[in-house]
């Protein structure tokens, strides 16, 4: 009996791999620069509201709660790889007084082959 439940659990795992080694390879075909050109895009987006709220660099800055403007300079260029990680969206919508949505603008995700 144990040896039979020992087998079904080896069996169960073995499947559980396999879905998850599935969806694994789902993933690594999302095209390579897909999420830094979304990067990318979002820190523009981030950029074109902030100017068009007539607000600095700095002033966004200390508003979502940093000291240096260097987190909102980085990422809305990208430089280094920097990006804007959820909370800072998040802050920034509420201080630019818009949908958190509007930073995806312009961004679709690739289809499925």
């Amino acid at each position: 009996m144990i040896e039979k439940l020992y087998q079904i659990k080896i069996q169960l795992t073995i499947t559980n791999e396999k879905k998850v080694n599935s969806k694994l390879n789902e993933v690594t075909q999302i095209p390579e620069d897909f999420i830094s050109e979304a990067h990318k895009k979002i820190g523009l987006n981030v950029k074109r509201i902030r100017k068009a709220k007539k607000i600095s660099q700095l002033e966004l800055s200390q508003r979502i709660g940093h000291k240096s403007v260097s987190i909102v300079s980085c990422a809305e260029i990208n430089h280094k790889n920097h990006h804007f990680n959820i909370e800072h969206l998040l802050k920034i919508a509420y201080v630019l007084e818009v949908d958190v949505c509007e930073f995806f603008e312009g961004i679709e995700c690739p289809k499925k082959a």
